[in-house]
């Protein structure tokens, strides 16, 4: 038997990172204390201080929504 249906399942998992949210995303924290927060999908450790907006890797974004005091900013309007 060959391999190939392996190959094309992997080629297809390949071209999801668009589908997924691999695009990144504006949070703002209007919290009163410094906070880092992990990142659910990739691990990476974010850092947000009172009053700022950082980037977030799309696909963390889900796992931020999560956290008291960060919310998602439409980006579209700015």
């Amino acid at each position: 038997m060959s391999c190939c249906g392996r190959q094309r399942a992997a080629m297809a998992g390949n071209g999801a990172t668009s589908a997924d949210g691999g695009a990144p995303v504006l949070f703002s924290y209007a919290g009163v204390r410094t906070i880092a927060v992990k990142g659910g999908a990739t691990g990476q450790v974010y850092r947000f201080a009172p009053g700022t907006s950082i980037h977030v890797q799309g696909k963390d974004a889900a796992s931020m929504r999560e956290i008291p005091g960060l919310s998602r900013l439409d980006t579209r309007n700015l």
